[in-house]
């Protein structure tokens, strides 16, 4: 499992030092080079956000018209009104006759800095597709929808960085989704096949995540970060590193799920149809755990305050404690090598 460095204490030169911290752990992950690409354009993306003081605002138009027939090009001056310039601050989104927005795929690297879109009341069902080698930033509000719906697929990168929400859009996000700083997943609905990041202290807010990322990937939180009050069902790999925590989500697992480091899984509601490891000094804080498969402790690891309910597997290992857990067991429940029940509450049935 891959271990960043504490990327929430940089230097002088903040953006480029954060974003060689990321680069270098995805590298010593062996992830793919679409992973790398994140990082590179995490770059581009924390280099741009001081220029949100002078930022422009613009509105969607009714009529757009570049390229002729669609979907429109976001980044063309012809499709914006008021002013007819692309927008840097604020973009607002009314009724369009043309509610098929790209970032068109790219050879090379094509930053698109934002402060934030606004859907006003009226405006239709939009639906945007951010194209390869895309960075689509935001680095204010983010996304606030009081009509209409905000719809995106991503097959680039979307970086959401300062305190910007993804508010209440539907992201598939295909390749790279990066939640930075004090941003918010907000209220979004997210199914990732590619790789999803929170970092700092950002928070998986109240959206609901569906994680089926292919091998490689997968949805991973490090520093300060938490899965907030979010709703999310793994299919594949999750990791909490560092120092976040599961805080008060509610996740079904029916894959991979790892707490390594110092991280916790908070008070949050796990579910466990697949495989769950705390490891090195992580704990299972006061969540709720029912475990339908297999949960391992190992390292220095504890069940903390945890209440765990065990159907099938659950063992500790190395020096691993079960503290003042509450563990009911109903089927196989084992204690390796210097592990120990600590003060913990069991009861066997």
């Amino acid at each position: 499992m891959l271990k960043v460095r504490d990327c929430s204490a940089p230097p002088k030169h903040r953006a480029g030092w954060l974003t060689r911290c990321i680069a270098r752990s995805i590298v010593a992950r062996g992830f793919d080079r679409r992973s790398l690409l994140s990082a590179l354009a995490i770059t581009a993306a924390l280099a741009l956000v001081p220029g949100q003081a002078s930022a422009q605002d613009a509105t969607w138009a009714l009529n757009p018209t570049v390229p002729a027939g669609g979907p429109y090009d976001f980044n063309k001056d012809a499709n914006w009104t008021n002013p007819a310039t692309v927008p840097t601050g604020t973009a607002f989104f009314d009724f369009t006759n043309g509610p098929n927005i790209t970032f068109p795929a790219a050879g090379s690297l094509v930053p698109t800095t934002i402060g934030g879109w606004t859907f006003n009341a009226g405006a239709n069902n939009y639906d945007f597709t951010v194209g390869a080698n895309n960075l689509l930033q935001f680095g204010g509000a983010g996304i606030v929808v009081n009509g209409g719906s905000a719809s995106i697929t991503n097959d680039g990168t979307i970086a959401f960085e300062s305190a910007a929400s993804a508010g209440m859009a539907t992201i598939i996000n295909n390749q790279n989704l990066l939640f930075a700083r004090t941003s918010t997943a907000g209220n979004a609905t997210i199914t990732n096949s590619g790789l999803l990041e929170f970092i700092q202290q950002a928070t998986a807010g109240n959206a609901t995540i569906i994680n089926n990322a292919v091998s490689g990937s997968g949805l991973d939180f490090f520093q300060r970060s938490t899965a907030g009050n979010a709703n999310i069902t793994n299919n594949s790999s999750i990791s909490f590193q560092n120092q976040s925590t599961a805080g008060n989500a509610k996740i079904t697992n029916n894959d991979d799920l790892r707490f390594i480091e110092n991280s916790t899984a908070g008070n949050a509601a796990l579910t466990n149809n697949g495989l769950i490891i705390f490891f090195e000094n992580s704990s299972a804080g006061a969540a709720t755990i029912t475990n339908n498969d297999i949960i391992i402790f190992g390292g220095n690891s504890t069940a903390k305050g945890s209440n765990i309910t065990n159907n099938v597997d659950l063992r500790f290992g190395g020096t691993a404690t079960a503290d003042n857990a509450n563990i009911s067991n109903n089927f196989l429940l084992r204690f390796f090598t210097n592990s120990t029940g600590g003060n913990a509450a069991i009861t066997n049935s």
